[in-house]
């Protein structure tokens, strides 16, 4: 299991609100930590911080909102909308080319 898939298990809680390269916010619904109770732990939200290519995450829990930064060079931002938007097999597909990314 890789650290992105906390966003793969949370992304039926993940909606995109507003997306342009290098900087991603997503809402989320009060299911997500049902999903990715990950999310919940600062252990949780490092993970995905110390993925190469995510420069930082912002959580609004009063805004319902997550705030991705990333590095577009090495997360191309189709891989944002395979993941939160496309198929399960898309999603899957886009988790695995960030981890190809990793090593």
């Amino acid at each position: 299991m890789s650290d992105m898939d906390i966003l793969l298990k949370a992304r039926d809680a993940l909606k995109i609100a507003k997306h342009e390269p290098g900087r991603i916010r997503l809402k989320f619904g009060l299911d997500i930590l049902d999903k990715a109770p990950e999310l919940k732990e600062k252990e949780g939200r490092a993970k995905l911080r110390a993925i190469d290519g995510i420069e930082g995450i912002e959580i609004n829990p009063i805004a319902f909102s997550l705030v991705v930064t990333y590095d577009a060079d090495l997360i191309a931002p189709e891989t944002w909308e395979a993941l939160i938007e496309g198929s399960e097999d898309e999603a899957a597909a886009a988790v695995a080319m960030v981890v190809a990314i990793q090593g």
